[in-house]
């Protein structure tokens, strides 16, 4: 929505954000604006709309499921929307003309599925449980060590273990992984 606001209400957003800017940095009314974003550290909002937009439409492509990455606008609406300026384009559009113009259209977007299922058909997960008849005295510190070091080196290089071992009824507890985001 913030992407495809109209011109009057991104500059009555833009006076407020250097309304709040002025406030939070202590700088006078008659400070330049630009001189306000070096200091809060902030992009102008414009660059701020199209970052974001840029994000969104990269994390959409990267999804092959996602409806977005396949959505084209036939020629017939491309000319509509080319002859009415006051309409707005819609989002993968109004996104392939900013990747255009910042020179980014000729690059290939990696598929990047995280999440094979639909959230609302869960799969049934099947675990690796070969510690779970031994006691805590029984099993060896070194082979916990040596397994879960065996399965983040060659299984699953991109997740982060974090083994805890509880003495709840004398067995070894939790082992969780989470996916590391570079």
């Amino acid at each position: 929505m913030y992407g495809s606001a109209r011109p009057t209400v991104l500059t009555r957003l833009g006076t407020i954000h250097h309304s709040a800017l002025r406030i939070c940095c202590g700088a006078f009314r008659t400070s330049p604006v630009e001189s306000l974003y070096v200091i809060c550290n902030q992009l102008p909002l414009h660059f701020r709309r199209q970052k974001i937009s840029a994000l969104y439409f990269f994390r959409s492509q990267s999804l092959p499921k996602d409806p977005i990455s396949q959505l084209t606008l036939p020629v017939s609406l491309r000319r509509l929307y080319a002859a009415r300026p006051s309409h707005i384009l819609p989002f993968c559009e109004r996104d392939k003309m900013l990747l255009y113009d910042s020179d980014f259209s000729n690059i290939s977007i990696q598929y990047s599925d995280s999440f094979c299922f639909p959230p609302w058909d869960i799969p049934q997960f099947s675990f690796c449980i070969t510690f779970r008849d031994l006691t805590n005295p029984q099993l060896l510190r070194s082979l916990s060590n040596s397994f879960f070091t065996t399965i983040t080196i060659s299984i699953l290089p991109s997740y982060q273990f974090l083994q805890t071992a509880r003495n709840q009824m004398g067995m070894l507890a939790v082992v969780l992984a989470f996916h590391l985001i570079l």
